[in-house]
């Protein structure tokens, strides 16, 4: 038992090290590489920028490539997980429609008497 939730806590930490290295590079380095008259712009690590502004380093085809499937893929997976946990969410409710047995009449007899209008 004791092995089993140190593993556990092992676990949580390295998901936690990954999520905020995640994070820090999404937050701390995003850059763009114009290619003819496409700018693609994404986020990775890397040293510095040029005297321009534009970052130092450059990507292949087959990088870009990757670089473009990887955020689809991320998006997407972001979009389904919520999407089903919202309808696994909204499942538990069940919806019922109430009717009304008997409709209530207005009785005459139940109104006081009053003076006609002057």
């Amino acid at each position: 038992m004791v092995e089993q939730n140190t593993g556990r806590k092992w676990m949580a930490s390295l998901q936690l090290i990954l999520f905020a290295w995640f994070y820090l590079n999404i937050t701390f380095f995003p850059h763009s590489h114009r290619i003819g008259d496409i700018i693609i712009t994404h986020s990775h690590y890397y040293w510095g920028y040029a005297v321009s502004a534009h970052p130092v380093h450059s990507h292949s085809t087959e990088d870009l490539k990757v670089l473009n499937e990887l955020s689809l893929f991320l998006t997407l997976a972001a979009l389904l997980f919520t999407s089903v946990f919202t309808l696994l969410k909204a499942s538990k409710y069940r919806y019922t429609e109430c009717f009304v047995a008997v409709v209530p009449r207005l009785r005459m007899d139940a109104l006081p008497a009053r003076a006609p209008p002057a």
